[in-house]
C-alpha cells in the first residue's frame, strides 16, 4: 500500500486516541496529533545502528536515522515500531524485546522511542527500496555527537534520552 493512502489514528493533546482516523500526512486540526515510533538499536560492542534515508524521501532525505515511522490506524506505537523495523531493515524483533525510553512531542507528532539490544551483521539487513539506502553501526560517541549536531535523526535529543542510550549501550543503568 502506498504511504499516501495509509490511514492513521488521530490523538488528542494528552496522547489519547480520539477514535477518528485520517489519511496519514493529512494536515491535522489544532490539538490533534499523529503517533510514530523510533527504535534505537545497540549491540554488545556499544555501537548504535542507523539507516540512511533514501534521497527520494520528501522529509530529511539522505539523513542517518534510527529506524521508525508512523503508526497505522489501529496500531500501538510498539506495534508500529516492530512493523517499521521489519519493513525498513528486514530485522525481526518482538514487542517484548523493545524497551520504552520516552515520548517526545514534536509538531503534530507524538514520537515514542524504544531501544533494543541486537547483535547482527549488516549483511543481515534488507533495505526497503524508497525508504532506506544504507545501514551502518556507529560507535556510541560518534553517534551521540552526530545526533546532538542534528546530523542523525535519533528520535529525541534530551539529556535523559542520551543518558538512557549510553547506559544501555555500555551495559549499565543511566
Amino acid at each position: 500500500m502506498s504511504k499516501k493512502w495509509e490511514l492513521a489514528d488521530i490523538y488528542d493533546r494528552e496522547g489519547r486516541s480520539t477514535g477518528r482516523v485520517c489519511r496519514r500526512g493529512q494536515p491535522l486540526g489544532q490539538g490533534e496529533f499523529y503517533l510514530a515510533s523510533a527504535v534505537t538499536i545497540y549491540n554488545s560492542a556499544g555501537e548504535i545502528f542507523c539507516t540512511l534515508r533514501s534521497p527520494q524521501k520528501s522529509l530529511a532525505p539522505n539523513m542517518w536515522e534510527s529506524p521508525g515511522g508512523g503508526a497505522l490506524a489501529g496500531e500501538t506505537s510498539l506495534e508500529g515500531a516492530v512493523r517499521e523495523l521489519r519493513e525498513e531493515t528486514g530485522l525481526l524483533v518482538s514487542g517484548e524485546e523493545l524497551q520504552f525510553l520516552l515520548r517526545r512531542q514534536t509538531g503534530d507528532i507524538f514520537l515514542d522511542v524504544y531501544a533494543t539490544r541486537q547483535d547482527f551483521s549488516l549483511s543481515q539487513v534488507t533495505l526497503q527500496p524508497g525508504e532506506t539506502v544504507e545501514a551502518r553501526w556507529f560507535p556510541l560517541a560518534e553517534w551521540e555527537n552526530l545526533a546532538r549536531a542534528g546530523k542523525i535523526l535519533a528520535g529525541a535529543y534530551t539529556e535523559e534520552f542520551f543518558a538512557a542510550v549510553r547506559g544501555l549501550a555500555l551495559g549499565r543503568e543511566a
